[in-house]
């Protein structure tokens, strides 16, 4: 769980959250996530351009509104893949790769290494 501190509080969250700014692009374009752990996205729209009205995500058939200068929020939990999001005409475009969880891999043994040093001997003169 992440925490972050409000006046001098703490506060939990219960997930990460990532801010994708709409302009001429959506920026970040693409957005690395961990998979099985949830994910708030925030769309904030700071264009007039009609195509940034919606942002719609077609393999989750999911979609929403971005109201003009405001930001509207998106929770996901997802599996791991690669999830395209794009406007209602398909002119702004970017993705979502969720990751498999890494798992620590345990140490293995590593065989000592030997040096050979020649004792006693001496350049030729």
């Amino acid at each position: 769980m992440f925490t972050t501190r409000a006046f001098g509080r703490r506060r939990k969250r219960t997930c990460p959250d990532v801010l994708v700014r709409v302009r001429s692009q959506y920026e970040p374009a693409t957005i690395l996530v961990t998979a099985g752990e949830p994910i708030l996205l925030r769309f904030r729209r700071e264009t007039s351009a009609a195509s940034a009205r919606r942002v719609i995500f077609p393999a989750l058939g999911r979609s929403i509104e971005l109201p003009l200068y405001g930001e509207a929020s998106l929770e996901l939990l997802l599996e791991p893949g690669r999830y395209e999001f794009t406007c209602e005409q398909g002119l702004l475009r970017g993705v979502l790769e969720v990751e498999e969880r890494c798992r620590p891999r345990a140490l293995q043994a590593v065989a000592p290494t030997t040096t050979r040093l020649r004792i006693g001997s001496r350049p030729a003169a």
